[in-house]
C-alpha cells in the first residue's frame, strides 16, 4: 500500500504517540518484591506481548514453586500495575509533534487509536492528554489489535487497504499485515522489528506531508 493512499489513519499509543513503553516495563519489577525480580525478567523475555492478568499470574507461579495463583492476587496486583502505568501514560512526555500531527489529520479524515492498554484505562488516559476530540473511536485491551482494526473497518466503512497503521513494533505490523492495512514505522526504543522491511517515518510530522501527496 502506498502511504499516500490512506484514507484512515490508525496509532498505537505506547511509543509512538507516548514515551511510555520503557515504566510499561519497569511496573512489573515495582508491583513484586526485590526477591521477585529473576521472575518478572523471565516473564516479560517468555513472551513480550502477553496481557498483565497472564504474565502476574506467570510470575506468581514461578514465585510460588509452581502453585496456581489465587485470582484475587492476580487482579490485585493487575490493578497496581495499571494504576502506575495510567498515572504515566496521562503525563509523560509525547513524542516530538504527535499532539500537532494528531489536530492536522483529524481534520481532514478519520483517525483511530488502537493501543494493547486496556481500553476503560485507555479511555482515561486520552481524555487525561486532552486527545479525545482527535479520534474517532478508542480501542484497547483486552481485544487484540487485529480484532480491533477489524472495528475500525466496520466502524469507518473503510476498505482494509485504505487503512494505514502508524506504530513503533512488530505487535503493531503484524496486526495491519494480518487484516491487509498499511503500515508506517515509528522508530522507539522498543522497535523489534526490521525497519529497512517498511516505510518508516523520519517522525510523526512527517507523515503530514506523505499524505499531503496522495
Amino acid at each position: 500500500m502506498a502511504l499516500a493512499a490512506a484514507r484512515v489513519i490508525v496509532f498505537d499509543l505506547d511509543g509512538t504517540l507516548i514515551d511510555s513503553d520503557a515504566v510499561k516495563t519497569r511496573a512489573y519489577f515495582d508491583i513484586f518484591p526485590p526477591a521477585a525480580a529473576p521472575a518478572v525478567e523471565d516473564a516479560i523475555r517468555a513472551d513480550r506481548y502477553e496481557n498483565r492478568f497472564d504474565r502476574i499470574a506467570r510470575i506468581l507461579r514461578t514465585v510460588g514453586g509452581g502453585a496456581e495463583p489465587a485470582r484475587a492476587e492476580v487482579e490485585r496486583l493487575a490493578k497496581a500495575y495499571n494504576d502506575i502505568c495510567e498515572a504515566h501514560q496521562s503525563a509523560c512526555a509525547e513524542r516530538p509533534g504527535a499532539s500537532r500531527i494528531l489536530e492536522k489529520l483529524a481534520a481532514a479524515r478519520p483517525v483511530y487509536l488502537c493501543s494493547g492498554t486496556w481500553e476503560e484505562s485507555l479511555l482515561r488516559v486520552v481524555r487525561a492528554r486532552g486527545w479525545q476530540r482527535h479520534f474517532r473511536a478508542v480501542y484497547g485491551g483486552p481485544r487484540r489489535k487485529a480484532d480491533n482494526l477489524e472495528r475500525v473497518a466496520g466502524d469507518s466503512g473503510a476498505v482494509p487497504g485504505s487503512i494505514l497503521v502508524v506504530g513503533d513494533t512488530k505487535d503493531d505490523l503484524e496486526a495491519a499485515r494480518a487484516k491487509g492495512c498499511g503500515f508506517a514505522g515509528v522508530r522507539s526504543g522498543s522497535t523489534d522489528f526490521d525497519p529497512a522491511t517498511v516505510d518508516m517515518l523520519e517522525d510523526l510530522e512527517a507523515l503530514s506531508e506523505v499524505l499531503r501527496r496522495g
